[in-house]
Parts: C-alpha cells; structure tokens; sequence
C-alpha cells in the first residue's frame, strides 16, 4: 500500500510517510526564482511547520552548518497537506527553489524513486514508531493482542503501511482490525476510552500528545513483535542541481554520528532510536 508522495506527515507535522514518489509537479515556471542566491556564508534549511520534532531538526541544522562554517538560516515550510499528497511535491519544489537550500526532516524512502530533480542525503536519524496500549492492558507484544481486535494507526504513516502489510498476508480469521486516524490526538483519546486495543503512533507523535511522559497519560510502549523495523531513518533533500551541496553534508553528517552530536542531540530532544538510521 504504497501511496504516492513522500507526504510525511506526513513527513513533517505528524509521523513519516513512506511513499513512492510518481506525483507530477505542477508549478508554473513563472513561480519558480531560477537565480543562485549569492549569500555565500549562509545555508537556509527549511523545518516545517508544526513538525513534532521541529526543535531537533533544528539543532540538527545548526550542527550541519557548524560543519561546514557557515551561518544557518531558518525557514518555515508548508505543513497539512491532503491524505493522498496531492501537491506536496509542488511545494517541495517551490521551498527548494524560492526559499532554502536544504529541507529537513524527511523519511527517506527505501529503494528511490525520488524525481530526477531531487537528491537526498544519508540518514542523521532514526525514529521509531510504538507499538503503545493502556497500562491495565495484559499485552506485553502485539502479538498478544486476540485477532479480530482493533489496532489504531497514523493514517499513511510508516507504521500503518507497515501494519498493513503484515496483517494482510494472515489468513482473516487471524487478522486484526486495522482503523487508521489522521489526528495523532485523537489515536491516543481512542486509545484511552477503549475504542482501540493498541496503536502503532511515531515515537515524536506520542511525545507531544502526553507532554512527554505517556505514563502519566495511562500508557506503556510494548515490544512491537511480531512486526520489525518500525525505525524509520530521517534526512534531508535538496534539489540535484546542488550534488556538491549533499556530498558535503553527507561528510558532515557522517562525522557528527560519528563523534556523537547526533546521538546528545537524541537524548536532549527526548527521541529514541538510532543516530545516523536504522
């Protein structure tokens, strides 16, 4: 079930979708500020808006151009798109061409499929989904929940398409139902009232919706079994024009996994997973 944008959340506001990218961009040319800009100590990440983990793809930037030694620039981008991302890559064009150099943040997709005129860096992070239920619950794994139960997911996210994908290769009388919402809120408050037996939500997600302590809001994370690689890795992309631009920040990141910023940086923002990707 792999739908046909990166739209993450789709990629920025709420979990990482996994997307193959065929959408056809759109934008009219006039749009499009086809000049260098010539500040050449600068280099303009774009963070979007909202993002639940926009506080560390900022450090994250920080840290890049430290690297590099040149002066970050911030900017806001588009967040909210439609289900199906419809016009996400319009906007990812315009923000990479119009506003900044390098977008943050994004799940990258295993195997391309990105258009020829986007690029994408190695992995700084990477960020788990949860498997999560109430603290009475006697689930200690997925696994345990019955068949026929309900399971909530982040409607297109890495961790509902990757539900998906398992409960339909069970024969039915051995699946769950599956019931996708797309309000990371709403997931846990369904959760909560018993309407749902366990959800699949982005670890940043979960975070946000209990103000970082999910105990105090009734729940436990559970061992995600029978389900594997619920990490998701996050990097960056830029436009293929400027391939010279990603190979420098591909050293750089490399460098910042490797002398552990990434992982203080983890730590500080309160992410689990694994620095530099799974």
């Amino acid at each position: 079930m792999w739908l046909r944008t990166l739209a993450l959340g789709f990629l920025f506001a709420a979990p990482p979708a996994m997307a193959q990218l065929m959408d056809d961009v759109t934008v009219p040319n006039e749009w499009l500020q086809n000049w260098r800009r010539t500040e050449g100590d600068q280099i303009a990440f774009c963070v979007a808006h909202g993002s639940d983990t926009a506080a560390f793809e900022q450090a994250v930037g920080e840290e890049l151009a430290a690297a590099l030694l040149l002066k970050p620039v911030f900017v806001e981008s588009q967040s909210g798109f439609s289900i199906d991302g419809m016009g996400y890559l319009d906007a990812v064009l315009l923000s990479l061409t119009n506003e900044c150099d390098v977008m943050l943040g994004m799940a990258l997709v295993t195997g391309g499929g990105y258009p020829d005129w986007l690029t994408v860096t190695r992995p700084y992070a990477g960020v788990p989904f949860l498997v999560t239920t109430t603290q009475n619950a006697a689930y200690r794994s997925l696994g345990d929940v019955p068949p026929g139960r309900t399971i909530g997911t982040q409607i297109v996210s890495a961790g509902d398409t990757m539900l998906y994908a398992y409960v339909s290769q069970l024969p039915p009388s051995e699946q769950w139902r599956r019931l996708p919402y797309g309000d990371s809120g709403r997931l846990v408050e369904r959760l909560r009232d018993g309407t749902l037996d366990a959800i699949i939500i982005y670890e940043p997600a979960l975070m946000t919706v209990t103000e970082g302590d999910p105990a105090a809001a009734g729940l436990q994370v559970i061992a995600a079994e029978p389900l594997r690689d619920l990490e998701v890795p996050i990097g960056a992309v830029l436009l293929s024009r400027n391939i010279f631009l990603r190979t420098q920040l591909d050293s750089a990141i490399a460098s910042l996994v490797a002398d552990g910023t990434i992982a203080r940086l983890m730590a500080e923002h309160g992410l689990g997973g694994t620095p530099g990707g799974p």
